[in-house]
């Protein structure tokens, strides 16, 4: 281990900020056994989109499928091996005590969405996911006027816990492959 400390090298990593939760301990482990340093940066996959553009680079990346495509296409990255590590899904939140959403069908969601007092997501690509999915869905427009959008999930926590209990909340939900 020594020899490998003696030689190792800052590995820099873009995430999408979705599956940091995950990464955490791995990194840790890594570093553990290889003695090369992590340097993680994580942020939502517009806002990578908007880093590497603007020139940063990174040795690793970690990204929902289309912006990996979008940087190899447009030169910013080079098509490696690409392994799925996780998929994001999306849950639903409500504030302490509210009543829980019906959205065991497609039908239940829909009206619940629509019944919500507002609506609050982020601006990452869950979001962007989101407003693709609730126009598929012929309601996007009856629920941008009651919609507000934050930059994290951390900000829409806080939103829907300080609501007065007629809001939902949207958001990534990791799993690991």
């Amino acid at each position: 281990m020594a020899a490998a400390k003696a030689f190792a090298a800052e590995i820099r990593l873009l995430s999408a900020g979705a599956v940091k939760p995950g990464l955490a301990g791995l990194i840790a482990a890594f570093r553990r056994a290889t003695g090369h340093g992590v340097k993680a940066a994580f942020a939502t996959a517009p806002a990578l989109s908007k880093r590497i553009s603007g020139g940063e680079t990174a040795d690793v990346v970690i990204a929902p499928p289309a912006l990996l495509d979008d940087l190899v296409e447009s030169g910013k990255a080079w098509a490696a091996e690409r392994i799925t590590i996780g998929r994001i899904g999306v849950g639903v939140t409500v504030r302490d005590g509210a009543p829980l959403p019906k959205i065991a069908t497609v039908e239940e969601f829909r009206q619940s969405l629509l019944n919500a007092e507002s609506l609050v997501y982020n601006q990452a690509s869950t979001g962007i996911y989101l407003e693709s999915l609730f126009d598929r869905l012929g309601i996007g427009a009856q629920l941008k006027a009651k919609t507000t959008r934050y930059p994290d999930a951390e900000a829409v926590l806080d939103h829907v816990g300080k609501g007065k209990g007629g809001e939902i909340g949207l958001g990534a939900a990791a799993g690991v492959e």
